[in-house]
């Protein structure tokens, strides 16, 4: 495995050896532990590609509605169309929606927070959903020199992701985290990824994350390659009073 990769994995190791005194990725000791930041699963991701889809009325079936057939026409740049009734209904489309279709695949996912919302349901129901940053295989059109930048981490977009070695946990092929990709995932659609584990003469398959180190790399590269330490400039005091003055402010309100 290691002479197919592109980028040298073994380099991430030493490198958060060197920094933090662990290894790049850690083992998660029991499957049934609940999910953490840092894990990687695998999940249903949506991506950008050149074309996008919508859907139009070809015959719709009443009395059957799932037996109804649609074209499919592309999105042009700039316009978007006004979709039928018919697509609406079926689709349980709500005012100015419009259906588009994207490309999507199981993917493995690095999770980066975990939260709940309401805003679907405010006050009646939470959806559950971890924010996640997917990851991107190689492919033959990505030649050595060019997978060696993100492994220099000289591109702002992408955090080189090095496949497992040495026995030890990690993605089965080499790839990279691709910012512009980090999307909501429901937590029902997140299944752990597992790597092959030896322990003596047992082996088992075992859920796997970044080490801490890994993930403070990680997410400083995110913050640089988006230039946002300038936003974060602002002292937690100056937030603080922020926060305080706005309180404040609608405990008044609420009170006249």
């Amino acid at each position: 495995m290691q002479d197919e990769s592109k980028g040298i994995p073994r380099i991430y190791d030493d490198a958060t050896d060197v920094v933090g005194g662990e290894p790049f990725y850690v083992w998660i000791q029991r499957s049934d532990e609940p999910l953490r930041q840092g894990q990687l699963c695998h999940a249903p991701v949506w991506y950008e590609k050149k074309n996008k889809w919508y859907l139009e009325e070809h015959r719709y079936e009443p009395g059957d509605e799932k037996e109804s057939t649609w074209y499919a026409r592309k999105l042009q740049t700039g316009r978007f169309p006004e979709m039928d009734g018919m697509v609406k209904k079926y689709f349980e489309l709500e005012k100015d929606e419009i259906l588009i279709t994207t490309n999507g695949k199981i993917r493995p996912v690095i999770l980066l927070r975990e939260y709940s919302s309401d805003w679907l349901y405010p006050g009646v129901y939470k959806l559950n959903k971890w924010l996640c940053l997917p990851i991107f295989s190689y492919k033959s059109r990505h030649y050595q020199d060019w997978v060696e930048k993100d492994q220099r981490l000289e591109v702002f977009d992408r955090f080189y992701l090095p496949q497992s070695h040495r026995g030890g946990p990690g993605i089965g092929v080499e790839g990279a985290a691709r910012f512009h990709a980090i999307q909501a995932i429901d937590a029902r659609n997140l299944e752990p990824a597992k790597s092959m584990c030896s322990n003596g003469e047992v082996k088992m398959q075992q859920p796997y994350a970044l080490s801490a180190t890994a993930l403070r790399i990680l997410v400083y590269h995110l913050f640089k390659a988006f230039e946002l330490f300038s936003e974060l400039k602002i002292q937690k005091d100056d937030y603080d009073i922020f926060k305080m003055f706005v309180d404040e402010a609608l405990d008044s309100a609420k009170t006249k």
